[in-house]
Formats: C-alpha cells, structure tokens, sequence
C-alpha cells in the first residue's frame, strides 16, 4: 500500500497489456512527481531550517538593538530632563547674580556718597579746628587784658590806699585846726568853719575811697573769676581742639576704609557682571545642549520605535516559518506514505 516501486508484469498485446503499460507509465510520473515532492520538502525543511537560525540571530540581533534604543531614549528624555533642570537653576543663578550686581552697584553708589560725606565731615572738622583755635587764641588774648585789668585794680587800689591815708591825715590835720581855732576864741572862729569843711570833705573822700576800694575788690576779684573761668574756657577748648582732631583722623580713617570697601565693592560688582555674562553664556550652551538631548531623544525614539516594528516584522515571520514548517511537516509525512525508487541525486543529497 503506497508503494510506487511495483510495476504491473502485463506482456500482453491486447488492451489490457497496453492498459498495463500505461499504468507503469503513470506509476512511473507519480513515483517522479513524489519524489520531486520529497525532494522539494526536504530542501523547503533546509531552507525553513536556515531561516529560521538566521531569523533567531536577526531576533536576538533586533532585541539587542531595540533594549540598546530604548536604553538611548530613555537616556536621552535623562538628559532631557537634566538639561531642564540645569536649564531653570542657571536661569535662577543668572537671576541672583543679576541681582548681587544690581546691589553691588547701589552699595557702590551708597559708599561714594558715603565718601564724599566723609571727605566733607573731614574738611568741616579741619573747619571747627581752625575756629576753635581762633577762639583759644581770643580767650587767652582776653585773659591777658582782663590779667591786665586786674593788675590796673591793683594799681588804683594802692592810689585809693594812698587817698585813704591822705583823707585820714586831713581828717585828723583839720581836727587839730579845730581844736586851735577854739583856743584861739572868737579869732579863729572862721579858721573853724574851713577847717569843719576840710574835716567833712576829708571824712566824705575817705568814705569815697573806701567805696571805691570796695569796688576795686569786687572788680579784681570778678577780674580773677574771669581769669580762672577764661584759664578754663582756654582749657576746654585746648581738649575740644583734641577730640576734634581725633575725630578728624577717624573721619580720615573712615574715609580710607570707604575708599577701600568702595574698591572692593566695585570689584564684587565687576566680578558678578562677569558671572551674569558668564551664566548667560552658560545658559545659551545649556540650551544647544537640551536642543541636542530632544533631538536626540527623537531620534532614539524614532529608532526605538522602527527597531521595534522590526522586531515585530521578524516575529510574525517567525511565526509564519512555524506555521510553514508544521505544514511541510505534514505534506512530508503525506508524501512519506509513499514508496518510491531513490534517485542517484537523492542518495548523493542524502550523503
């Protein structure tokens, strides 16, 4: 049953021996065509089996390139996001170095003022200096005269002593005449009179003299009042003139630090300008870079996405070798049913 190597022994000239004959011819064909079927299925089972080695390798490729795209895809929306990031804390940095300079120059601004009020306290200081030397040199100057006036009191006392002594003398020179006019009785009577005059005129100098002695006392001692309390203005002034040539070197040293601050301040100004171009320039080169990392996060993408396609091409032609493999194995153990004689070419291929 199935064997197709049988051939009908019909030696007959009749109709049956050429019925025979042309079944041999037939059995012949269909051995023919049979083992061309075989033949057929065995090279389709070859080539099925080198696709589908080849397609496993293309699989293995296709994944690798795929895990490879996706891994490139996902480090580039990584770089993306970074670059986004970087993007807005430069933008944030700009924004505060922008804003050190902006202060750096207002503090400028405010230290050289701040200078020019320093310089100007300094010129008023070295002003109140010269003044209050002026001033001492008044008070010393109008302790001299008041010294003087006081020595002038001094002087008049002792003339006023003098007048005293003489009124004294007159008084008791008139008492006397008095007293000799008496004797000398109604003679001397108008030598009383004058000398009664001369007596009050005396006592009225003496009493003159006293008040003016009095005076003098007053004046010299207001005088030395004046003199102590002009000794002290003096003083007061000479430790006024001091404080105020130390604050003029504080004023000076504080000038000098200004100057100095002024100068730093300017450097920090010019330091954070050179940062703000600097972030700026910083910025710029961040946002190629992000320009790069979506360009090449679409690409990655786009590769992602054919490698994928590829992958499922190369899948469904797996599955369609499968399938293809299974019928050919079906239609091989079909034709393996029959029984044909083997070729040379077929047992040359089977060896």
């Amino acid at each position: 049953e199935g064997d197709l190597t049988v051939r009908t022994t019909l030696k007959a000239e009749d109709e049956i021996g050429r019925v025979g004959e042309s079944l041999n011819q037939m059995v012949e064909k269909i051995s023919a065509l049979i083992g061309q079927a075989q033949n057929l299925t065995e090279n389709v089972i070859s080539v099925l089996d080198q696709l589908r080695s080849r397609f496993e390798g293309d699989t293995r490729r296709t994944e690798n390139m795929t895990k490879q795209a996706d891994d490139m895809a996902k480090n580039a929306q990584t770089q993306v996001e970074m670059s986004q990031q970087s993007r807005v804390i430069i933008n944030e940095m700009s924004a505060g170095i922008q804003q050190v300079a902006a202060n750096a120059q207002d503090v400028s601004a405010v230290s050289v003022r701040a200078n020019e009020t320093a310089e100007e306290g300094g010129v008023q200081v070295k002003e109140v200096i010269q003044q209050m030397g002026v001033i001492s040199e008044t008070v010393n100057s109008a302790a001299g005269i008041v010294e003087g006036l006081g020595e002038k009191s001094q002087e008049i006392g002792e003339i006023v002593d003098v007048i005293t002594g003489i009124a004294e003398q007159t008084n008791l020179l008139a008492l006397n005449a008095a007293i000799e006019a008496a004797r000398a009785g109604e003679q001397g009577r108008g030598f009383a009179v004058v000398a009664e005059e001369v007596r009050k005129l005396a006592e009225e100098s003496g009493g003159a003299a006293k008040k003016i002695a009095e005076l003098i006392k007053e004046i010299q001692m207001e005088a030395s009042r004046a003199v102590q309390a002009m000794a002290e203005g003096t003083h007061e002034a000479e430790n006024g003139m001091q404080v105020v040539a130390r604050s003029g070197e504080a004023f000076q040293a504080i000038t000098e630090s200004i100057k100095g601050i002024t100068g730093q301040i300017q450097e920090v100004s010019a330091a954070a300008e050179e940062m703000a171009a600097a972030t700026e320039s910083a910025l710029e080169s961040m946002n190629q870079t992000a320009s790069a990392a979506e360009a090449t996060f679409g690409a990655a993408s786009d590769i992602d996405q054919m490698t994928a396609e590829q992958l499922a091409g190369i899948q469904e032609a797996n599955v369609l070798i499968e399938r293809l493999a299974v019928m050919v194995a079906d239609l091989e153990k079909d034709i393996d049913y029959f029984k044909v004689e083997a070729s040379l070419e077929k047992i040359a291929h089977k060896a």
